[in-house]
């Protein structure tokens, strides 16, 4: 149960809003065609940039995007792999 106090005092209302951010974890959604080495990359005026969709809560989603940071498209595969692997274990650890 939340407290409240009296906005005519100045006060603002408490509450403990932890469970609702727990409730609220996003969920990653990679899907890797093996016969497109480029799978979620796309250049950006010469820099390589990762892109992948997470599904939040309220059936919605959103599309991230990280600049990889290279010009060179076999790093940026490289940069995009260890990506998606450290992302893929925050998941399975429910961080």
């Amino acid at each position: 149960m939340s407290e409240r106090k009296s906005a005519a005092s100045g006060d603002r209302s408490v509450n403990d809003h932890s469970k609702d951010r727990r409730e609220l974890a996003e969920v990653l959604s990679i899907r890797i065609d093996q016969e497109n080495p480029d799978h979620h990359l796309w250049n950006n005026n010469g820099t390589w940039w990762c892109h992948y969709t997470v599904h939040t809560a309220g059936w919605q989603k959103k599309r991230v995007r990280v600049s990889l940071g290279t010009r060179c498209v076999e790093q940026a595969r490289e940069r995009r792999d260890r990506l998606i692997e450290q992302l893929g274990r925050r998941t399975e650890a429910g961080a």
